[in-house]
């Protein structure tokens, strides 16, 4: 852990998959925290395997999470090759904390306002 720095976040890529202190802020413990990283693991290796016959090798380049939880979504992808866009409701923008200690890029929309 980098707490000389005062982060206390895992070093890359373990902070991937490991609880961040700031769970507690957003009101999720890291027993939730976990079992979205695993559920969303399970998502990804299935639909994959269900892609294979259909899609051409490196043709999907980038993805957007249109409903960020934790970051789960794009940790799942991490071993792909693709970037993923995480993006958070306004009502719920803190979760961006935990996308971002996870080593994410996310933004915050508000779909309501158009």
């Amino acid at each position: 852990m980098h707490k000389e720095k005062g982060s206390g976040l895992a070093p890359w890529p373990q902070r991937l998959t490991a609880a961040p202190p700031r769970l507690e802020e957003i009101g999720v413990s890291p027993e939730e925290f976990q079992e979205d990283t695993s559920i969303w693991h399970f998502r990804v290796i299935e639909y994959w395997k269900q892609m294979k016959s259909v899609i051409q090798k490196n043709s999907i380049r980038n993805v957007m999470d249109m409903n960020s939880y934790l970051g789960g979504f794009a940790t799942a992808l991490n071993e792909k090759d693709v970037w993923v866009m995480n993006v958070a409701p306004v009502h719920v923008s803190a979760r961006l904390k935990i996308i971002y200690d996870r080593g994410l890029i996310g933004t915050v929309h508000d779909w309501y306002a158009f």
